[in-house]
């Protein structure tokens, strides 16, 4: 993976925002400081971006029991806008796992198997 093109937070996310407004989907507000920022989705998650990428909350947590996040890059807020609009919590990744079954996972960490 290569890391994606730096720019300043308010462009980053303004563009986002405006990707997700083409959508339909509202956001409450925006903090930006100098090196990151964060865009609040209106009844959902902040989004955070730094160094270049774009992050939230994926809606379920890890094995050990912490918050699993998405990240995409920020050069992309298309791509990024496309994947929160997916219906279900967080990235709606939990909508296509519960279609397909865990037996489609492929193992992800080194040292476990898919089932």
């Amino acid at each position: 993976m290569t890391w994606p093109e730096l720019m300043p937070p308010g462009r980053a996310l303004a563009a986002l925002r405006a990707e997700l407004d083409t959508r339909g989907l509202a956001t409450a507000g925006m903090t930006i400081t100098r090196l990151q920022g964060i865009l609040t989705l209106a009844g959902g998650p902040g989004v955070g971006y730094r160094y270049g990428w774009l992050f939230w909350p994926a809606g379920r947590l890890s094995r050990g029991g912490r918050p699993l996040y998405a990240v995409h890059a920020g050069s992309d807020p298309a791509g990024a806008a496309r994947r929160l609009a997916l219906p279900g919590p967080g990235t709606g990744n939990e909508m296509a796992l519960a279609r397909n079954g865990p037996q489609d996972r492929p193992a992800t960490q080194a040292g476990t198997q898919a089932h």
